[in-house]
């Protein structure tokens, strides 16, 4: 009677083991296959979705027909995979990505693994496959993605380069390794900014990286290397609490321009030059015709030509405004453009304008600016100039802003 009960608590044992081991296998989330060398000798419910077709159209076939001739390394299917279930049927768990196809011929991507397991004493093979397409889509997409950003990173004129939290370089394009004369970025990543662009053991005075780490926003500077000058800008990059990580560093050459720039002021400066001897030429026949003009009145005073006279004098000294007024033009673009305070011009125009008992009501906000030549502060005097000159009975001149959709 022990002996029965024994036999029949083992039985029981037996058959909770393989509804345990049934449940497994047919509830996992890939496709699990019992096979010896050479075909499928068992799979679960999830073999026929990942291959869309029935257990009987796998059982007693090869591996081999479920995949391509050709593997993506260009080596046949059949040979790659003797290969794979010999060395796990030897003991040496192989893991390998495959490519496989569904019952219809459609290609999709797959994890292998392949364990040797014992059944009856006989070695056989346990084989998870794993549908792993999704994944390879998501990697091919990411990596076209990287590639089309690298072509970006590399077209662009400007000599560009990443930096961490410790100005060391981490990725740069292939301007930035043309301008310091390397020829592959692994020479410039780890280094520091300032032993690449200034051969310096520390930053420079007036390093724009240090001001931008104090500022958090973009600090620029122009730079002299040889014979060619480069704008560098830096741009801090910021996490979601504003807290500094990293950096893009932007160097431009601007020789070309620098040397435009210094082509036109010397330009400027002989055209400056030829106005003021024009100028003082006419101011000094001017001076003559004048001259002229008074001894001629006092030998003839007749009061028929007085008129004449008037007019002829008040032609004169239009034509000495206007000269004047050239000696003001030609000082535009000497200068170049910023940016200036409203607020300031108004104020100060104010105080040199002849005014009278005109008021000047100035509601212009403080850093309200425009960018312009230094000659905007005359726009700001004349138009004070005329409303007091030409206004009539006005007696208050008002400055202010508005903001237009």
């Amino acid at each position: 009677m022990t002996s029965e009960t024994d036999r029949e608590q083992a039985e029981d044992a037996l058959r909770e083991n393989e509804e345990k081991f049934k449940t497994l296998f047919e509830s996992a989330g890939d496709a699990i296959f019992i096979m010896d060398r050479y075909v499928f000798l068992d799979c679960n419910r999830r073999t026929e979705e990942i291959f869309q077709c029935t257990r009987d159209q796998i059982i007693q076939h090869s591996p081999v027909e479920f995949s391509p001739e050709i593997q993506p390394d260009g080596r046949l299917s059949a040979e790659k995979a003797g290969e794979n279930i010999s060395a796990a049927l030897s003991g040496v768990p192989r893991s390998f990505e495959w490519v496989h196809l569904h019952a219809d011929g459609t290609p999709f991507h797959a994890e292998v693994t392949l364990n040797r397991i014992i059944l009856k004493g006989e070695y056989y093979l346990q084989a998870i496959v794993r549908d792993i397409t999704e994944r390879k889509v998501a990697e091919k997409a990411l990596h076209d993605a990287a590639l089309n950003w690298q072509s970006t990173f590399d077209s662009t004129q400007d000599a560009i380069c990443l930096f961490d939290a410790d100005q060391r370089i981490v990725q740069c394009n292939r301007t930035m390794q043309e301008v310091f004369g390397v020829k592959n970025a692994g020479e410039l990543i780890g280094r520091h900014c300032w032993e690449v662009v200034h051969g310096t053991e520390g930053p420079i005075p007036g390093c724009p990286h240090l001001r931008m780490r104090e500022s958090l926003k973009r600090e620029t500077m122009e730079l002299q290397m040889g014979d060619r000058q480069f704008v560098v800008v830096t741009d801090p990059i910021l996490d979601e609490t504003r807290t500094l990580v990293g950096a893009v560093h932007n160097i431009r050459d601007i020789t070309g321009r620098k040397r435009a720039e210094e082509a036109l002021k010397q330009l400027n400066k002989q055209l400056t030059l030829l106005s003021s001897i024009t100028r003082h030429d006419i101011n000094n026949q001017l001076m003559s015709v004048n001259g002229f003009l008074e001894l001629l009145h006092d030998k003839i005073p007749d009061p028929d030509l007085s008129d004449y006279f008037t007019r002829i004098t008040k032609a004169s000294s239009r034509i000495s405004a206007m000269i004047q007024f050239t000696k003001e033009y030609e000082q535009i673009g000497i200068n170049a453009p910023s940016w200036q305070d409203c607020r300031i011009l108004a104020d100060t125009a104010a105080k040199d304008a002849p005014l009278g008992q005109v008021i000047v009501k100035n509601d212009l906000p403080v850093g309200t600016e425009v960018f312009a030549d230094p000659l905007i502060f005359k726009v700001f005097y004349n138009l004070i100039d005329n409303a007091v000159r030409h206004g009539g009975k006005i007696t208050t001149i008002w400055f202010s802003v508005e903001v237009v959709a």
